[in-house]
């Protein structure tokens, strides 16, 4: 289901205690594609973040990496008394839905209909695309891989997205290489790998790749990894990249293997990025993810100086002299 968030009004939640709204329309009264929050530390640029997230619904892409026993009474899922967020999303073409979440309150209403029952509220949401990239975010590296037909899926955590994006191609390759017709319908590893190529390529200029290949052809029990070559010479596993490439690769795979086009929130996109790679960033992620709303929290100059100023929203304390937001109530 298609929904673009809209305005977006908290208060009295963890850095935000005063009533705070941002409205998110452009001068079409059309929601915006990407909106750019910037800010001090402390200023409140995750804690809008994560409202977002805990008014959709989302607490468990905000706890997903924290040990399981540790997540349900977590305080950064927690609603404290005085709390409230409410959100204006545009869905679809044209209906306007408002989701209002307190501690004790969860409603979502749409024109005269209303309701506040937790599980309708919860499936309905549900079916809303949300993704987090949180500034906490890193990769384990998980080295070789062999296929898997089956059993019990990858946790969907920010620590697997490496292994997730490997996994998912060297099925993909695997199932085609048993296949009768392997080039029959879509090469699906070929094109997430097209894909991938093409952001890759955008940050560099050596006509590197990166390719699936066998771990060692000679070993019995063979493995599988994704590698970066130059020309026919494989360079290293990716893995073995920088830290910055990796951040590039494991948010580009995650986009591209779902064709991701909800509401993509992005705490610090810019981390172990070169300041050079920061100035390709905001264009990149667009088009990783075309048909998102990219709600972006960002310490770097770069994603702000390329944005409209329409686009930007400045936090900081009343009085001062930087808090002179597009939107005059940031």
């Amino acid at each position: 289901m298609r929904a673009r968030i809209t305005a977006v009004e908290i208060e009295g939640f963890r850095a935000i205690r005063e009533p705070l709204r941002l409205s998110w329309l452009d001068a079409s009264q059309v929601a915006l594609g990407r909106v750019i929050l910037a800010g001090p530390n402390g200023s409140g640029k995750t804690s809008i973040m994560e409202a977002i997230l805990l008014a959709l619904g989302r607490e468990r892409l905000i706890v997903r990496d924290i040990p399981a026993a540790r997540r349900g009474d977590h305080w950064r899922v927690e609603m404290p008394a005085n709390a409230r967020i409410e959100l204006t999303c545009q869905i679809g073409e044209g209906e306007i839905l408002t989701i209002l979440r307190t501690a004790k309150r969860w409603e979502i209403s749409s024109g005269e209909s209303m309701t506040d029952d937790a599980t309708d509220v919860r499936d309905y949401l549900g079916r809303i695309p949300v993704e987090y990239f949180s500034s906490w975010r890193a990769p384990s590296l998980p080295g070789g891989l062999q296929p898997t037909t089956g059993g019990r899926p990858l946790e969907d955590t920010e620590a697997n997205r490496l292994r997730r994006l490997k996994q998912r191609i060297i099925n993909e390759r695997a199932r085609r290489a048993i296949a009768r017709d392997p080039l029959r319908g879509e090469a699906q590893d070929i094109d997430w790998l097209r894909r991938l190529n093409e952001v890759w390529s955008a940050f560099h200029r050596d006509d590197s790749i990166i390719e699936a290949d066998i771990v060692d052809a000679g070993a019995e029990d063979s493995l599988f990894d994704l590698f970066v070559f130059d020309g026919p010479t494989r360079r290293c596993s990716i893995d073995q990249i920088s830290s910055g490439e990796l951040e590039l690769v494991t948010i580009a795979g995650s986009l591209l293997l779902a064709s991701f086009d909800g509401i993509l929130l992005i705490d610090e996109p810019e981390l172990h990025l070169h300041r050079q790679w920061q100035t390709q960033l905001l264009d990149a992620l667009t088009a990783m993810a075309p048909d998102a709303q990219l709600l972006i929290a960002t310490h770097a100059d770069a994603p702000w100086n390329q944005a409209f100023s329409f686009e930007r929203f400045f936090l900081a304390p009343a009085g001062d002299a930087r808090a002179g937001a597009p939107s005059g109530e940031a």
